[in-house]
């Protein structure tokens, strides 16, 4: 009952019936011309109201009412003046519109869409000379539809970022859940590769790692629709026609396409954080011209609240990490008890890597802003650092339930034998208990911001200790009314302080979110790379008996010729498919493509003793033709000296056919 009539109080001190408004520097004046001040009273020449900052001016003495006479002599609140950009403008500019920004970046399940509207084809003319007519009215028609529905998507953009700010902890924990899984799976996979004795995965081992691969990729989307589990890692399996490399790299490709397909970190987070980061430069900077300047220290309070938010995927995220989880479990890898052991959590687990960042990301943008509030002279709890405080509070217990829900879900919706932790933490009762912390983050981060920008929070109750506010006309605490006082300059080293903390706190945070998602890109790139790249020198063993022993007799030149044959046609055969596995398997690595080559070159140079015509017979079933040296971009043979003294041209007409197939192919 006390707490309601506290309440009750406040809501009647701030915005009373008849607004009145408050300013400061004329309720100086009025209780200097009183004699209203308290003791110790400085002498009437250093009775200083409304002095601004200038280092060229001491500091003013603070001068001292009670609360009973601000608030007869003084009620109301100093709402922001349109004249004064520094009292609304800074925060607006500064922080609301980055964060309306930001919002924009996040992708959503539902949005408004009012195609319909600009849609409208009746032809008022048919005739020929007049169809411009149609055109113009349906642009006209199109542009007044559409400043219609400026208002809705206003309030849905508005909505939307209350959802962020709201659900804050709730999406950090699902973001981290998933991310520290990722890390899992992408591990397991690199494990499964090293540990492999053979050269080149089974099909059991490329079913397995494909699905972990698809679930990091797409696990973010719901299993309900479609069936994307299934779905996906089908559509990614290709038969090669006529040749299984064709089927593999078209594989390949797939896979990498569905991990280019995720948003980048750059655009979804890093463009945005610059907006915040140019602010809060600039902010300290204008701190440290006019250090005394409650607004600049608001509004750079205000900012370190406001400020920090997630990245964000299609799915929704408060359910990222269970959905993922879910993934995992329908995955074939999920049959193996050593891959189950693997991505078991244990409760150490959840409270090092998933509760304390997340906590850390929470506490620490609204703890900064609450000292920067708390400093901000009158020194203590007010208004503006208490809606820091309910807020941390509010999102420290949002995570907490947050971390509880997903440690415990199954992810499965009709699970029907859930235990008591499961029925409290999960479904309805999750939404339960989360919804009065929900409520208090809402009123602490919207009602505070709205009622900083709009100046509700000038006003003498807001200039008390919150402390006596439950007794406050019994109490009757002092009000300061001097601005730019000696503990005004002093505050600013807080607030420079807090302010370079939160710079560095949230561009550490972007560089270690961009570190972490480019490592993951890149070791599942590498996997996928793992899983179809061939053997490019598997053929050159029997390819190395193509033409027998030269040097027999006469009698023996003739059977050995006929086993070169019988050899030259599986040779043949073989370098052919290692050839153009070899290309197509390689395209995208240029490199690795030299290197291959000239490998090839000296393994063929050194071993093989076969006559030109065998190799150009090779050569021209590796391509259909093989063009005049005249007509070659690549002319100018390549000649070398064998063991037995033929020269390498059939070495130019090998390698110049291949390297011509891989620029062809790129």
């Amino acid at each position: 009952m006390a707490r309601f009539n506290v309440i009750v109080f406040l809501v009647g001190a701030i915005l009373p019936t008849k607004i009145h408004a408050y300013d400061t520097t004329t309720c100086c004046d009025l209780a200097r011309s009183e004699g209203a001040f308290l003791s110790p009273v400085p002498s009437l020449g250093n009775q200083t109201c409304g002095q601004t900052y200038s280092t060229s001016l001491n500091a003013a003495l603070p001068l001292y009412v009670n609360y009973t006479y601000c608030s007869s002599k003084c009620s109301g609140m100093g709402l922001s003046k349109g004249s004064q950009p520094s009292e609304w403008a800074a925060p607006l500019v500064n922080f609301i519109l980055p964060s309306v920004i930001f919002s924009m970046t996040i992708p959503r399940r539902k949005k408004i869409e009012f195609d319909y509207l600009f849609d409208w084809r009746r032809r008022l003319t048919k005739r020929k000379k007049w169809l411009w007519v149609n055109t113009f009215v349906q642009l006209a028609l199109s542009m007044i539809c559409f400043s219609i529905i400026l208002v809705p998507v206003f309030i849905d953009t508005i909505v939307w970022i209350s959802v962020i700010i709201v659900g804050a902890g709730n999406m950090l924990i699902g973001g981290l859940y998933e991310a520290h899984l990722d890390y899992r799976i992408v591990k397991y996979v690199e494990d499964i590769g090293r540990s492999r004795s053979a050269p080149a995965p089974d099909d059991k081992e490329l079913t397995i790692t494909r699905g972990l691969l698809v679930t990091i990729a797409a696990g973010n989307l719901k299993l309900d629709k479609g069936s994307p589990e299934d779905t996906i890692p089908k559509s990614i399996t290709i038969p090669g026609v006529g040749d299984p490399s064709e089927g593999a790299e078209k594989s390949r490709s797939r896979l990498l396409n569905l991990l280019g397909a995720q948003m980048s970190f750059g655009s979804a987070v890093g463009s945005p954080v610059l907006f915040y980061l140019g602010a809060f430069v600039y902010t300290i900077l204008d701190l440290r011209n006019n250090p005394s300047s409650q607004d600049s220290a608001i509004s750079l309070g205000f900012g370190i609240d406001d400020a920090y938010d997630t990245t964000f995927q299609p799915v929704s995220l408060w359910s990222r990490g269970s959905n993922k989880l879910l993934w995992i479990k329908r995955s074939q890898a999920w049959k193996s008890e050593d891959f189950r052991e693997v991505m078991k959590i244990t409760s150490v687990g959840w409270i090092v890597k998933v509760l304390f960042p997340a906590l850390v990301l929470i506490v620490l943008p609204p703890a900064t802003g609450g000292v920067v509030a708390y400093f901000t002279p009158p020194r203590g709890l007010g208004c503006r650092s208490l809606s820091f405080i309910v807020y941390a509070f509010s999102q420290v217990m949002v995570t907490v339930i947050a971390t509880i829900r997903c440690a415990v879900d199954s992810g499965e919706k009709d699970n029907k034998k859930k235990t008591n932790v499961q029925k409290i933490f999960t479904g309805r009762g999750f939404k339960i208990i989360s919804a009065p912390f929900w409520f208090g983050s809402l009123v602490a981060a919207i009602g505070g911001t709205t009622m900083q920008i709009t100046g509700v929070f000038r006003n003498c109750i807001c200039y008390t200790d919150a402390r006596t506010w439950w007794n406050i006309n019994n109490i009757d605490p002092t009000v300061n009314l001097a601005s730019d006082t000696q503990d005004a300059r002093n505050s600013s080293v807080y607030w420079i302080k807090m302010g370079s903390t939160a710079t560095v706190f949230m561009a550490v945070n972007c560089y270690i979110g961009w570190w972490y998602q480019r490592l993951i890109r890149h070791r599942f790139t590498d996997a996928v790379k793992k899983m179809y790249t061939p053997e490019v020198l598997e053929a050159l063993p029997e390819a190395q008996n193509l033409n027998g022993n030269k040097k027999t007799g006469e009698s023996g030149e003739k059977e050995d010729d006929s086993r070169s044959s019988g050899n030259s046609k599986s040779g043949e055969d073989d370098l052919t498919e290692g050839n153009a596995s070899a290309t197509k398997g390689l395209l995208s690595e240029q490199d690795q493509t030299s290197i291959w080559a000239q490998q090839t070159t000296e393994a063929i140079t050194e071993h093989l003793g076969a006559d030109r015509s065998d190799l150009r017979r090779i050569s021209a079933s590796r391509h259909t033709s093989v063009e005049p040296e005249a007509t070659r971009p690549w002319a100018g043979p390549l000649t070398s000296t064998s063991s037995d003294g033929s020269t390498g041209d059939e070495v130019e007409v090998l390698l110049c056919s291949t390297t011509n197939g891989a620029r062809a192919d790129s």
